[in-house]
């Protein structure tokens, strides 16, 4: 194998090279002789230590990482690929080299092997202080009632007018439940409020609640735009109380929370909503399980109905982001390539001879991701090595079998994770290799992907469509793959035929905020009223939908996009693959300031997508299987790059995974 390193590589440690790290002598004189000298060392320590904080405080490295577009911070280290104008990976070294070489010193005076949990001293070491400043989050929830006020409360209007005369029309929405584990009295860990409550709420955690929303009255002052909005505490038990904490003060939910009025359920049916026309875009089950404990005797529930205008206006919501939005988004997805840069000097740097398993670097993605706030993960890491890498949704550390094999040097190990704030998602995927080493393979299908990232990049502008950012992803793809001779055929044909989605079986992004995978909207976008700036009227979808690589909670997600390509172009492997028929057209999604997506294309291998387009007579004459075989791509796995792109306030495109952007 081509071991090229792939990143710089310091000055030898010679205890790589010899076993226990000794350099051949008997080591336990000096050993013993440096712990008698320990007091000395720890006065030493504490003064190098010092004058680094110094170093990182002052220095270039160590300036507080700028957030917006206030300057730029210091250069990435690392090869730079052209095509993508950095790194060939993330950037490895967040707090400088100023910092190691002070450890790198202690630790040779000592000369000892101890390791620590998180990494070997001066090598693959994990930082202990989070860079990154706080985002100005002030504004969010005021920004975002505004935004869902002019969009709910004409919805709301028209549904009064198909109501009874004189009744009137209210949300009313069931906040997450606290699930236990299936057969047991344990609560699942990680309890996380729905999206569209924390839209209006920010982070209430409080399962079991209902939140109100109705028009205020007129000549009435609201909390939102002319929205007034209720919250309906859950009654405790006393043995809640005591294992969970005392009730909620009514009136200081009232007021951190900036809300109308603050009742317990227990007085729900006795207040006015009881007999008002409640619509929902939640469960109704859900909601009535909330309210059959507090209703009086065999009186009926209230008829809650779902509202597809009312479940659209907050899909609408929060397809474009507000200014806080984006600097919270921003802050985490910071977070998230923060915590990437240590992963990969764990991943690149801590020493061969060590247990690096796919779950340890899951473990210490969450641990780095907790020092900025992130406490909770957006999703579960994906840590998947060698063939692992080509599993899309690698279950990490779930099977005992599986993931706590030390990853071979070598090795890609690809990694998607990202922690949450506020509420609010990123989502990041880098590929990396044990111990910075790669094959000229490895080296050339991750440049392919670098390379295919930056075209659809290029093509993510205010004004656009992702229907173009996808058709540049796949040209490149195609081009490259066929240039490097894996493809066969002319370049229209191919893209034609679609046959490149047998290396991509995925959307190549989705939508992004209070979920991973913020939802679509479902109908035509409702009557807004205009703003007191004019600007740019969004063009309305042309299908009475608007679609993408995003998630609509109603409906089973389809396969795979490759089989929607598949249908498009009448090619046999539809009938392998079904669809689900709203997954469609991704040009309906308009790109605008505010516009937050994911691009993440990316090359896998995996034998048993292989096999099928072996056996397709329309796909595989496109393939050229004699070199695919005799390179043994399938023993690499696959290499995805994931970047969450914005266009901020003034138009401009800003990748804000990318740190000191």
């Amino acid at each position: 194998m081509d071991t090229k390193p792939l990143l710089p590589t310091t000055t030898d440690d010679p205890r790589r090279d010899v076993p226990n790290g000794r350099d051949g002598r008997d080591g336990a004189p000096r050993r013993i002789a440096a712990r008698a000298c320990l007091p000395l060392l720890a006065l030493l320590l504490f003064v190098l230590l010092d004058a680094a904080v110094s170093l990182v405080s002052h220095g270039n490295c160590g300036k507080p990482r700028q957030l917006g577009p206030q300057g730029p911070g210091p250069a990435p280290a690392g090869p730079v690929d052209p095509a993508v104008g950095g790194p060939l990976f993330a950037p490895p070294d967040l707090l400088g080299d100023a910092f190691d070489q002070v450890v790198d010193a202690v630790d040779a005076a000592l000369d000892t092997d101890t390791q620590g949990p998180l990494g070997h001293r001066g090598r693959g070491r994990i930082t202990r202080h989070c860079p990154i400043r706080l985002p100005d989050a002030k504004a969010l929830t005021t920004e975002t009632r505004e935004r869902l006020a002019a969009l709910l409360l004409p919805a709301l209007d028209k549904a009064a007018q198909a109501a009874p005369a004189g009744t009137t029309t209210s949300v009313v929405l069931a906040a997450a439940p606290k699930y236990l584990r299936p057969e047991s009295d344990m609560d699942l860990p990680g309890y996380r409020q729905t999206g569209n409550i924390m839209y209006i709420l920010g982070p209430f955690n409080v399962p079991g609640s209902l939140v109100v929303l109705s028009r205020s009255p007129a000549n009435a002052s609201s909390v939102a735009s002319g929205l007034d909005i209720t919250v309906f505490l859950p009654v405790l038990t006393q043995r809640q109380a005591i294992f969970n904490g005392a009730p909620l003060d009514p009136d200081a939910v009232r007021h951190d929370y900036k809300l109308t009025a603050v009742h317990s359920l227990a007085d729900f049916a006795s207040s006015p909503f009881a007999s008002h026309n409640l619509l929902t875009l939640s469960s109704v089950g859900d909601i009535n399980s909330i309210l059959q404990p507090h209703w009086p005797g065999t009186a009926d529930l209230p008829k809650i109905t779902y509202s597809t205008a009312i479940d659209n206006a907050f899909r609408f919501a929060r397809e474009v982001k507000t200014p806080a939005e984006m600097r919270v988004m921003t802050y985490v997805s910071q977070i998230a390539a923060w915590s990437h840069a240590q992963i990969q000097r764990f991943i690149e740097r801590h020493p061969v001879d060590s247990d690096v398993t796919e779950s340890t670097v899951a473990s210490v993605f969450s641990h780095v991701s907790a020092l900025c706030g992130a406490r909770l993960q957006a999703y579960n890491p994906i840590v998947g090595a060698g063939k692992h890498s080509a599993v899309l949704h690698f279950p990490t550390g779930e099977s005992p079998d599986e993931g706590y094999t030390p990853i071979r040097p070598g090795q890609f190990v690809l990694v998607d994770a990202s922690g949450a704030f506020l509420g609010y998602a990123s989502d990041l995927t880098r590929t990396y290799s044990r111990a910075g080493v790669a094959s000229h393979k490895q080296r050339l299908i991750h440049t392919i992907v670098a390379r295919a990232q930056r075209a659809a990049i290029d093509q993510f502008k205010n004004g656009g469509v992702f229907s173009s950012v996808i058709a540049a992803a796949a040209k490149s793809l195609v081009v490259q793959m066929r240039e490097h001779g894996y493809l066969i055929g002319e370049v229209d044909e191919l893209l034609k035929s679609g046959v490149i989605f047998t290396f991509m079986p995925h959307g190549l992004g989705h939508r992004i905020g209070l979920d991973v995978h913020d939802p679509i909207p479902i109908a035509p976008k409702p009557e807004v009223p205009a703003p007191e700036e004019p600007k740019p009227e969004e063009p309305a979808p042309g299908d009475g939908s608007v679609r993408g690589a995003g998630f609509h909670p109603h409906v089973p997600l389809p396969q795979n996009v490759f089989a929607t390509a598949m249908q498009r172009h009448g090619v046999g492997l539809a009938a392998a693959l079904p669809i689900h028929p709203w997954q469609s057209r991704f040009d309906d999604i308009d790109l605008v300031p505010g516009s937050i997506m994911t691009i993440e294309p990316g090359v896998y291998f995996i034998e048993y997508l292989l096999n099928i387009v072996r056996n397709d007579t329309a796909l595989n004459p496109y393939i050229n299987w004699e070199k695919l075989d005799k390179d043994r791509l399938v023993d690499m796995g696959g290499v995805r790059i994931e970047d969450v792109v914005l266009i901020n306030e003034h138009g401009k495109t800003v990748i804000i995974t990318k740190l000191d952007h």
